[in-house]
């Protein structure tokens, strides 16, 4: 079995990510106090083990490359990508109604202060749920699904449709990104158009050059630099910069001025390098912590801080289930809930941290063979379920990026819903 092939391109990359993620933590300024490095590492040793093995036996069996690019998928579904994209219109003109009407602006020296007048006013869970929240989760739910099939199906677009899906993306990322400076949408745009390459380069066994290499290596470098004007945008609005960091960081974090990272590229530059670098690494804190703690069961209803929430608000009964969760839980030990604990503290709230462990395994394996649909391309959903699934993947050292909100739970449960009832009528030979 060689491992160093398409085949396990995704397990490969996400173990490659993982690998960026230690250098983080360890060559980075961003430290944290009270880190106990054995217990976490050999947790997220195994945890990565079980990845590694759940995927190579999803992936277990012979492909042919080349198939897939071959074929249209979207016939099956011609009719739902048709309202989805006609929808995803209405609401990327909507937006910019609503952006044009603010008094918001898309220069980028205006990024931070976009978003710091994004959250003015905002305290986290008191939000109100009526009609215009409703509307914001399908509005997003809707876009997204349009994104990822964008990007899985793109090449087969009609030229009107390729028109409309690019303008979408661009309002997507105009609105969001400079218009109200949250880089969360740009990281997801960046993780799916990086998971869309993947796919295509599996697919058609394409063979880099060192002149394709290094492409890629400048646009790595490229949208680094993009992550770190975003953050020193931000932190200038707030008056944060290299001099006061130290002060103005969180209690449990420090700056370390002798890390590596700040010898190489000095203050200016290794600051808003450094903190983004921090953002790989903030959710370690959290399962630092979270891992001290003992088991209290959130009814299979903790892994989604939103679909909590607004359960506790039908009920009329507040933090009868998110008290009993690991990252709330936490906020006792000083790391609060405006921080990120990664995604399996989450998932823990419900199962404990041992039932991860063996979800990883499952869900790898799941992660596989969904994988080799993507390259197969008969289900239209393949592709796109398993872009989100990367987008997951990508982020489990963060947060709970997929189920953290109601729009991502939609999503989820759309996509894998489609999935399965393609998959059942491909199996049963009724396309």
């Amino acid at each position: 079995m060689r491992l160093l092939n398409y085949k396990y391109l995704p397990l490969n990359f996400y173990l490659a990510y993982s690998a960026f993620v230690v250098f983080a933590l360890i060559f980075g300024p961003v430290k944290y106090s009270g880190m106990n490095y054995p217990v976490l590492f050999s947790y997220l040793g195994v945890l990565l083990l079980l990845f590694a093995v759940g995927f190579i036996l999803g992936t277990k069996g012979p492909f042919s490359y080349g198939v897939g690019e071959s074929l249209n998928p979207l016939k099956m579904v011609s009719s739902i990508f048709r309202v989805l994209l006609i929808v995803s219109i209405l609401i990327a003109i909507k937006s910019w109604v609503e952006f044009l009407l603010s008094s918001k602006s898309l220069s980028l020296t205006s990024l931070g202060q976009n978003y710091v007048s994004s959250y003015d006013g905002y305290v986290r869970g008191e939000g109100q749920i009526g009609f215009t929240y409703i509307l914001d989760i399908f509005e997003s739910a809707i876009t997204v699904i349009t994104i990822l099939f964008t990007f899985s199906h793109y090449r087969i677009f009609s030229k009107r449709a390729k028109v409309a899906a690019v303008f979408i993306i661009i309002t997507y990322l105009l609105i969001n990104v400079i218009g109200s400076g949250k880089q969360k949408y740009l990281g997801d745009i960046v993780v799916f158009f990086v998971y869309a390459v993947i796919i295509k380069s599996a697919t058609l066994n394409i063979k880099y050059s060192l002149k394709k290499l290094s492409i890629v290596l400048l646009s790595i470098v490229t949208i680094i630099i993009l992550f770190s004007v975003i953050l020193s945008q931000r932190y200038s609005a707030i008056e944060i910069d290299a001099s006061n960091i130290a002060n103005s960081i969180h209690p449990l974090m420090y700056w370390d001025e002798d890390a590596p990272i700040l010898l190489l590229f000095g203050d200016i530059s290794g600051f808003a390098i450094g903190m983004f670098l921090g953002y790989f690494t903030n959710g370690l804190c959290g399962l630092n912590l979270a891992l001290t703690l003992p088991f209290e069961w959130t009814y299979f209803l903790g892994s989604s801080y939103s679909l909590a929430r607004i359960l506790e608000s039908f009920i009329g009964m507040p933090d009868v289930i998110l008290a009993n969760s690991y990252p709330y839980r936490v906020e006792q030990l000083g790391w609060g809930m405006d921080k990120w604990h990664s995604l399996f503290p989450w998932l823990a709230s419900d199962i404990t941290f041992w039932g991860v462990l063996v979800v990883t395994l499952l869900f790898a394996y799941i992660y596989g063979r969904v994988w080799i649909s993507s390259l197969k391309n008969i289900n239209p959903f393949a592709r796109p379920l398993f872009i989100y699934f990367s987008l997951g993947v990508i982020f489990s050292f963060s947060n709970n990026q997929l189920m953290h909100s109601l729009s991502g739970c939609i999503v989820l449960l759309f996509l894998m819903l489609f999935y399965i009832i393609c998959k059942k009528r491909i199996d049963k030979n009724e396309i």
